[in-house]
């Protein structure tokens, strides 16, 4: 309760920063419809923690009551899925800005699909874009790889679709593909449609955003060159079980970024990154670090990347 209020209050610093939302009506119902129609179609059978328990509820009301213009602006989509006016966000922005690099400062340029709360030192763009192209930017420095390289991207939970919108700024005809529950699914095919980028839920393709495709269902083999593998938290605060299922398929991926906090309701997540160490031990370069200035203001659950290149 007290997190939620500091997180209003935060978000409160942006006051004077509206987003231009020019959507049109009919466009938006008709994606509505077909998010209604899947979801009266599908079962969600997925294990989740009590912790996205509850977050998968409130998903279910938002859903129900068709409320997606604004769902950037919820609490409970903020706490999991959207960080907005923290201070250590600004230091990361810096870090990008002074790489001098017009390619990344054209990533964090923010939309205004969901409302999102503009960071209000830098209103061009968001706490959650500027912190989600700082981790392509480490990546990148990690891996010494052209992120334009990469034709395969399987993203394991892929929050509201914003790191799918970033690479698609940066490559659009490589094949993306998102692994989520089915409720956070219908969230990510609002996002994505709205910005007239092209998703599905079907087979996955190149050029379109392929939703809730289970990773046993991906030939990883097939004429893909550069694959990467991405979890920011999702995988950290995931079941064991479903860890343990995923987690030979991701040696067969040239890079892995993901990113973690040390401990998740029970499970101590430092621990169990450090013993899977091994299985990448032959052809494999990787790193886990601490995510820089995440950690400045954190007293307890520290932050951490896992970096993974194929060499």
């Amino acid at each position: 309760m007290f997190n939620s209020i500091l997180r209003k209050i935060a978000a409160c610093l942006s006051f004077y920063y509206k987003n231009k939302l020019h959507i049109k009506k009919n466009y938006e119902i008709n994606i509505i419809n077909r998010i209604n129609f899947y979801k009266k179609k599908n079962i969600e059978r997925k294990k989740i923690l009590k912790t996205h328990n509850i977050f998968n509820q409130n998903l279910e009301k938002l859903i129900a009551e068709k409320n997606f213009r604004n769902f950037l602006r919820e609490s409970f989509i903020q706490k999991i899925f959207f960080v907005h006016n923290r201070i250590y966000i600004l230091f990361m922005l810096l870090y990008i800005l002074f790489k001098n690099k017009i390619y990344f400062r054209k990533l964090i340029v923010e939309d205004n699909i969901g409302n999102p709360v503009r960071f209000f030192l830098y209103p061009k763009s968001s706490g959650n874009r500027i912190r989600e192209v700082f981790h392509l930017v480490r990546f990148q420095e990690f891996s010494n790889l052209s992120l334009e390289k990469l034709d395969l991207i399987f993203e394991f939970g892929g929050g509201y679709g914003n790191m799918a919108r970033l690479f698609n700024k940066i490559n659009k005809n490589l094949t993306y593909i998102i692994q989520d529950t089915l409720n956070v699914s219908l969230i990510q095919y609002y996002y994505l449609s709205m910005l007239k980028i092209p998703v599905t839920f079907k087979k996955y393709s190149k050029n379109k955003v392929s939703l809730n495709i289970n990773l046993n269902n991906i030939n990883l083999k097939k004429n893909y060159k550069k694959k990467l593998f991405i979890a920011n938290w999702s995988l950290s605060e995931s079941p064991l079980k479903t860890r343990n299922a995923i987690i030979n398929k991701m040696t067969q991926f040239d890079y892995l970024l993901i990113s973690f906090q040390n401990k998740f309701e029970d499970i101590d997540n430092y621990k169990f990154f450090n013993k899977i160490l091994p299985l990448f031990k032959n052809n494999f370069s990787y790193k886990i670090s601490e995510i820089p200035f995440m950690n400045i203001f954190t007293l307890s659950n520290k932050h951490y990347y896992f970096f993974i290149k194929n060499d």
